[in-house]
């Protein structure tokens, strides 16, 4: 709730985020049956690393970001003290 109430952009953010991790889920078992169906084995080999391509591209996306809501953060209330 406290991301909800607080944070409203970065957890629409991680909303969105989530949904490209599903589909990047999609792909991976999708073109692994396809390659089954069609009996294509470069569509069954290709789809793990397809699958990771876009997994680091998504990893990519979040680290940016996570930075950016930090930037923006630090701007709106200032630079956390450290203990």
């Amino acid at each position: 709730m406290h991301l909800h109430d607080k944070h409203l952009e970065f957890e629409q953010l991680s909303r969105r985020l989530s949904r490209y991790n599903l589909l990047a889920i999609v792909v991976l078992f999708g073109m692994a049956g396809l390659g089954v169906i069609l009996v294509s084995e470069f569509l069954y080999y290709a789809a793990p690393f397809v699958a990771a391509g876009i997994a680091l591209s998504l990893v990519g996306l979040k680290k940016r970001a996570m930075r950016r809501f930090r930037e923006l953060w630090n701007e709106k209330h200032g630079t956390p003290m450290s203990p």
